[in-house]
């Protein structure tokens, strides 16, 4: 399978992580030492850190994440870039109807610590501001 082909599928598990409420997939997805860039928020650094934060937005919110536009640049055998478009619906856990839309940008550095383990290392959100649906 190749890099890009096997960026693709943990790409499809984060999404889906991120879907089902799991915090504890969503780690799986990134490297120990991860930093995820949220839009006007403060570096979250490493998994326990980004699991604790996740658990606190997946208790409050359900979301449908989705991707689209990815274009990922390798970077030798162990490093790749991904550029790629985002649109997330938030809705609070106790209500139905409208949600905050989240429509951005975001670029990832990859980083494959075994042969077909690719892994999210650093996350930037280039996010427009969310709107209300």
């Amino acid at each position: 399978m190749s890099a890009i082909a096997e960026i693709a599928g943990v790409r499809r598990r984060w999404a889906e992580a991120i879907n089902t409420g799991s915090a504890r997939a969503f780690v799986g997805c990134v490297t120990d030492d991860a930093v995820w860039l949220p839009p006007r928020g403060h570096a979250i650094q490493g998994t326990v850190a980004l699991r604790e934060w996740l658990d606190g937005l997946f208790q409050q919110f359900r979301y449908e994440f989705d991707t689209r536009d990815e274009r990922v640049r390798l970077v030798g055998d162990r490093w790749a870039v991904e550029d790629a478009r985002f649109r997330s619906v938030l809705r609070r856990e106790s209500e139905e109807g409208e949600g905050m839309i989240h429509d951005g940008a975001y670029t990832v550095l990859w980083r494959r610590l075994d042969p077909g383990d690719w892994r999210i290392e650093r996350y930037i959100d280039r996010t427009e501001s969310p709107r209300t649906t």
